[in-house]
């Protein structure tokens, strides 16, 4: 395999010309820089990676620095891992390092490391190759766990059996890789994933969040999502019991596919265990909003199916008013295709509550300015919604016949 020929081919020109910069600047400098991780996978398969990660032996901060002149520096952390930006795309660069894990699932403990022992940390063994960048002649890939056997033969394997204690969110990605790539779990690995389940209990709400919309983000996200439910992955953080059945692909609205996967949760499981759940997530205050206006949605539909839409209170229609505005798609919120139409009812009428009296006709008519005024325009609007006025005519006879 002519690894540098494959690089050449499914590189961008972009990254070809970073990873030149790289060759130019290793030269005669005490460090070595590495091509590695899921780049290599990628290429190996055939594919066009969407990453560019670097590991280096030696003095990170050296070559840093030089490539500033290129490289604007938008993350920099305390374990020496950095986020670049080389024209239009983006480079991760971290110094060869080794993890402890004490207690097992927690954040690691980072001690600077030889390329192999790095290597070594990696979550499986087809994610631990490298390629040195320089010389420009090497054509060797450093595949100490037989990464290159276990891409070929198509398996996602741990590199030690202590994987998924030491990172319960390797268990997410086993199952994302395996699915993305079409790849089988090797067998260990399956039983250490059934044995190391219940630690995902144990991890921190922000933690589970980033790998579930790491997932979401995937361009066929259900399968994994099947595949969750399959090892009882979700029980663990998140009671749904009902096959998951989100059809992404029918996100033809506005929100995003995570909004999209939320509201769908939003309709299987109940108000008070969703939000009990929910509660313990980072998620942002526009998806809040979101489902809690879907919840109310349905609550009014149902109040309508077990009764009528023309004995709604005049509370619920105020409610009603504030949720179905423009940029609120409310056929995401139907539980039953036979809410459809009490949704395109309700919008219908909504439609039709712009009051033809304007506050001076109200004050005119001798309602007093404040909150009287407001209180006459809300009642017009629920009159109207529910169809019993039409005219400007009939608003007036309402306000006499209502207000004195």
């Amino acid at each position: 395999m002519n690894i540098k020929n494959l690089i050449n081919e499914y590189l961008g020109d972009t990254e070809l010309q970073f990873i030149r910069i790289l060759e130019n600047i290793t030269k005669g400098n005490e460090f070595k820089v590495y091509l590695v991780g899921g780049l290599l996978r990628d290429i190996v398969l055939g594919l066009k990676p969407n990453e560019l990660d670097i590991a280096v032996e030696g003095d990170i901060d050296l070559l840093i620095k030089l490539l500033s002149d290129n490289c604007s520096i938008i993350q920099e952390t305390e374990f020496k891992t950095f986020k670049l930006k080389y024209m239009d795309i983006f480079v991760d660069i971290a110094l060869a390092r080794k993890e402890s894990y004490i207690p097992k699932g927690s954040l690691p403990s980072i001690t600077i490391a030889s390329l192999r022992e790095d290597l070594s940390r990696r979550d499986f063994t087809i994610n631990a190759l490298a390629l040195e960048i320089y010389p420009t002649s090497s054509n060797y890939m450093i595949d100490p766990f037989n990464a290159i056997k276990d891409i070929n033969d198509k398996k996602i394997k741990v590199i030690h059996a202590d994987s998924f204690k030491d990172d319960p969110t390797r268990i997410f990605r086993a199952i994302r890789f395996s699915e993305r790539l079409s790849f089988a779990l090797d067998d260990e690995t399956l039983k250490l994933l059934d044995q190391d389940k219940n630690r995902i209990a144990a991890l921190t709400p922000p933690r589970i969040l980033n790998e579930i919309v790491k997932i979401i983000d995937e361009i066929y996200p259900l399968p994994i999502l099947l595949k969750l439910q399959k090892y009882n992955i979700f029980s663990h953080f998140l009671p749904l019991e009902k096959e998951i059945n989100v059809l992404f692909e029918n996100n033809i609205s506005t929100i995003s596919n995570w909004d999209y996967f939320i509201l769908y949760l939003s309709k299987h499981i109940d108000e008070l265990t969703f939000n009990e759940s929910m509660n313990r997530y980072p998620i942002s205050k526009k998806t809040r909003t979101f489902i809690n206006n879907a919840y109310n949605l349905r609550r009014i539909i149902k109040e309508i199916k077990n009764s009528s839409v023309d004995r709604l209170s005049i509370e619920k229609f105020i409610s009603l008013e504030a949720i179905i505005q423009p940029s609120f798609d409310a056929e995401l919120c139907l539980s039953s295709p036979d809410e459809e139409e009490i949704i395109c009812d309700l919008i219908l009428r909504l439609s039709h509550t712009k009051v033809l009296i304007n506050t001076q006709d109200l004050i005119n008519l001798g309602i007093q300015k404040g909150k009287n005024i407001g209180k006459a325009f809300k009642e017009l609007k629920y009159k109207k919604f529910q169809l019993t006025l039409k005219t400007k005519e009939e608003e007036i006879k309402y306000i006499r016949d209502s207000f004195f």
